[in-house]
């Protein structure tokens, strides 16, 4: 049996994302990645920084800006508790 994915979920709701910027709806892609991040149990920034890289990859490099942005503020905001690594 397959895993079940909804758009309660954070996967589900990247996936809608994607679609979204296929779709050229690039402000809605950009609220519904904000939803999921929201959504996530893991506040951490490298949490962030994923949902950054994703918006990247996509081409929406002006939106991912503000998640780096996010991130960095949430590690600066507790450097202590985050599990941050290096990705090439």
């Amino acid at each position: 049996m397959g895993t079940i994915l909804t758009a309660a979920t954070p996967n589900g709701l990247t996936r809608i994302a994607l679609v979204q910027v296929q779709q050229g709806k690039r402000a809605d892609a950009v609220a519904t990645l904000r939803t999921a991040m929201n959504s996530s149990k893991n506040s951490l920034a490298s949490s962030v920084f994923t949902y950054a890289d994703k918006l990247r990859q996509w081409g929406l490099s002006k939106e991912a800006l503000e998640f780096y942005d996010e991130g960095l503020k949430r590690y600066l905001k507790n450097p202590y508790e985050q599990n941050l690594t290096l990705r090439i």
